[in-house]
Parts: structure tokens; sequence; C-alpha cells
């Protein structure tokens, strides 16, 4: 299906009946996009710490939070309606839809379920370590979604960089000040040695 410049998403009713509010979204494929969802549950969604972004059965991004929006550089208006593939390095992204279509006729979850590190990609192209875990969601007619909630592992990897130069540098400074001590020692020693 061809992305369509005037596909409308349309806020909806936690009971799917729409209201007034529209918003025009270039690069949609019409005409499934039908989220997000103007709900209690989607509201505070939004509002969580936690990264976190919805997807449908082919890899359309179908909301994502206000911290997806800063983390990955993207205003929903921009990412929802196109391929989740925009927040992978292209290696990954290029297997994605081939993963989602055979956890889909096989129903063997490699990461649904299940969670793990893995890199993300920036609007600028910048790239950092996350840790993903995914959630799958049944809806009416056969639909499915996916949630991802992903957590950020940078600033972890920079403690533990940190922590890890701080136990060397005391490691350094203890053989350091054991030599001391150990020199003083025998120092004493000889000179006691002398004293005879």
């Amino acid at each position: 299906m061809a992305p369509s410049d005037n596909a409308v998403v349309r806020y909806v009713t936690g009971q799917a009946k729409p209201v007034h509010s529209r918003m025009v979204v270039p690069n949609c494929p019409a005409p499934f996009i039908f989220l997000p969802y103007r709900n209690p549950m989607f509201d505070l969604i939004d509002r969580m710490v936690d990264t976190m972004i919805v997807i449908n059965e082919t890899g359309i991004i179908q909301f994502l939070n206000v911290a997806a929006e800063t983390k990955f550089g993207w205003k929903k208006e921009e990412a929802i309606g196109r391929n989740v593939k925009i927040l992978m390095p292209k290696d990954v992204g290029d297997l994605h839809d081939a993963y989602l279509k055979r956890y889909l006729d096989t129903k063997s979850a490699r990461i649904i379920g299940v969670g793990r590190e893995v890199v993300a990609q920036r609007k600028d192209g910048s790239m950092f370590p996350v840790y993903l875990s995914v959630t799958e969601q049944a809806l009416d007619a056969g639909r499915r979604l996916f949630t991802g909630v992903i957590r950020n592992v940078e600033e972890t990897v920079e403690r533990t960089k940190t922590v890890l130069q701080q136990q060397r540098e005391v490691l350094t400074s203890q053989e350091q000040t054991g030599l001391f001590f150990a020199r003083s020692w025998v120092l004493i020693s000889l000179h006691s040695l002398d004293a005879w």
C-alpha cells in the first residue's frame, strides 16, 4: 500500500466512537491508523517516564509517548504512520518486517515477552543502547498491537564504567600504598639490622 499524504488519524474514545479532533499525518499508509486513543490509559502512557511505542501487526507506529519523542527526536505527527524501522539501525530495520511476519505466522517469539538489549537510532542518525521489552495485545477483528517499552541503558553503561574506573583507581592506590609500606618495613628492618 503506497503512503498517502492526506491520511487522517482520528482520535477516538475508549469505546471507539469518533470525536471531532483530527490530525493529518504525512506518509501515513491509509486506511488502518486509528490511534492514539483518547482515553485515560493512553493519557497515562503518554506521561510515563519510560519510553513507549505502539505498533500494529505491519510495523506501523500507532502511538509514541512524550518520552519517546524526547529520546528519539521524532514528534508524534512525524512518526505516527511510519514504519518502526525509523527507530533502528538500517541493518536491523531491513530485517524487522520479516521478524514480525515470522512471529505472526509461527507464534515463535524471540523478543515478544522477553527483554533484551538492542541498539536504537535517533532521528539524527545517532545510535544508543537500550533495553527493549515487547508485549502483544489482541484487538477486535483479529488485529494486534505490539507495545515496546524502552529503557535507556546508556546511563547504566556510563555508571558502570565510572564505578569500574573508581575501583581501578582505588586498587592502584592500595597497591602503591602497600608498596610504600612494604618498602618502609624493609628499610626499618635493614636499619634495625645495622644497629646490631
